[in-house]
């Protein structure tokens, strides 16, 4: 009677594991898996390695990312601007008015994009919304490129509350 019992408690066991309810994530794995699958040359290559764990993505992480996108964008912003200022200083030197202006203009504009740059990278730094967009988490696969060999990749991926998938 007992081995009966064990039998029965065994069996009520995998069969509650199997009757499981999908987890939480479930639908975020599957929401990015599909989205792997669209921008692969060979779809059905697709395998699962290992998804990360999750955590919640929210606005103020949004708005990190924004910063950290800027403060990585503001050495080329600072290299037009010194171009900008050479050209500039060269057409002073010249004396030809037209050119003076336009290459005032353009170190001008250069130098307001930086400082917009600039500006927009603090106020992002300042954002303490903690709303949550979606979930974030890594996911590694394996498929094939384009020239049929089998890679193994990761990104990391982000997925919003409407099921909308982005790579970051």
């Amino acid at each position: 009677m007992k081995n009966f019992s064990s039998c029965f408690a065994i069996g009520a066991l995998l069969l509650g594991v199997a009757c499981s309810k999908p987890g939480p994530d479930d639908a975020a794995h599957d929401a990015v898996g599909r989205y792997v699958k669209t921008n692969l040359p060979d779809p059905e290559s697709y395998e699962v390695v290992r998804f990360g764990r999750s955590t919640s993505f929210t606005r103020q992480d949004s708005a990190a990312h924004e910063a950290t996108l800027l403060h990585d964008h503001l050495p080329y912003l600072e290299a037009a601007e010194a171009r900008a200022l050479e050209q500039y200083k060269k057409a002073g030197e010249s004396n030809k008015a037209s050119s003076f202006f336009e290459t005032e203009k353009a170190y001008k504009k250069a130098t307001e994009a930086k400082l917009q740059a600039q500006r927009d990278e603090k106020a992002l730094t300042m954002v303490r919304d903690t709303t949550r967009l979606g979930t974030l988490f890594m996911h590694t696969y394996k498929a094939k490129n384009k020239s049929g060999a089998a890679v193994v990749d990761s990104a990391q991926f982000l997925v919003y509350k409407n099921g909308a998938v982005e790579t970051l």
